[in-house]
């Protein structure tokens, strides 16, 4: 029988990644052309990274750490109903029904992940794209800051040292002062661009640990199916079977997992607080 599993974090994941990739007139942060300074929403981007980040972060922990949770009570089973097959003298029909059944649970669960495994990996390449957008949006913003910086200095520069007018030397302090905003918007910038690099790390370790399950996923569906073609065949099963479930290894993805959510929660955070929003 083909486990049930619920789809309802992974509908809320998806609604959220369209969410934030659906609207292109409020994610349009930058705008090129013309000269002066850049047009550069930070709160903007710091929400659409939260946006992001929570998808991804709902996403991986509904394919993961609850699948992870939901094979340890499987495989509990699986456990019990071989222990109770092999206490059997000479085995029953009842006993190795059981455990059949179990391990066809269990092959069932993993082919159902692995099948979705493409899917999965689709949307954290999207993901991908939403932050390295971000970051050539950032690029090009701190790029035409420091090109306008160098117009402001060089104009500054061809004015008179000695002997200016009136007009040049209020020309004069309204450059300086206009060159004193664009250090603190590149300072700004910088900061903002700094705080934004440890959202990468964060998310190249969730898509880690999701490489990671649906490798062990796919091994073990393989395993499984077998096992059950085995079982089917002979009726008769060998425990160690379980011990090839990498229990362990889930263990750790989902020790894994929680660390990446943590690291994630923590950049959103620096990023809103660099772009100035208040609680």
């Amino acid at each position: 029988m083909k486990p049930r599993l619920p789809y309802t974090a992974f509908r809320l994941a998806d609604a959220r990644l369209a969410l934030a990739g659906s609207r292109s007139s409020l994610w349009r942060v930058f705008h090129p052309g013309g000269s002066g300074p850049a047009r550069i929403d930070l709160l903007l981007i710091a929400r659409r990274t939260r946006a992001v980040s929570s998808a991804v972060t709902s996403l991986c922990d509904s394919f993961v750490t609850q699948n992870v949770r939901r094979h340890d009570k499987m495989l509990k089973k699986a456990r019990e109903a071989s222990a109770r097959a092999g206490s059997k003298p000479n085995g029953s029909s009842k006993a190795f029904g059981d455990l059949l059944d179990q391990v066809g649970r269990m092959a069932a669960f993993f082919r159902d992940l692995d099948r979705r495994g493409p899917r999965i990996r689709s949307r954290l390449l999207w993901a991908f794209g939403q932050v390295g957008g971000m970051e050539q949006e950032q690029k090009k913003a701190l790029f035409r800051e420091k090109a306008y910086r160098a117009q402001l200095s060089k104009k500054l520069r061809e004015l008179p040292s000695a002997g200016a007018s009136p007009a040049q030397a209020v020309r004069a302090q309204a450059l300086q002062a206009r060159l004193g905003l664009c250090e603190k918007r590149i300072e700004m910038l910088t900061d903002f661009f700094a705080a934004f690099a440890s959202v990468r790390p964060a998310m190249n370790h969730a898509a880690g640990n999701v490489d990671h399950f649906l490798t062990l996923v796919r091994e073990n569906r393989r395993v499984f199916e077998e096992a059950e073609a085995t079982l089917a065949m002979k009726r008769d099963f060998d425990a160690a079977l379980f011990s090839l479930s990498s229990e362990q290894e889930f263990s750790r993805i989902e020790a894994g997992m929680e660390k990446s959510f943590s690291e994630l929660a923590d950049a959103e955070r620096m990023l809103l607080a660099k772009a100035g929003e208040r609680e």
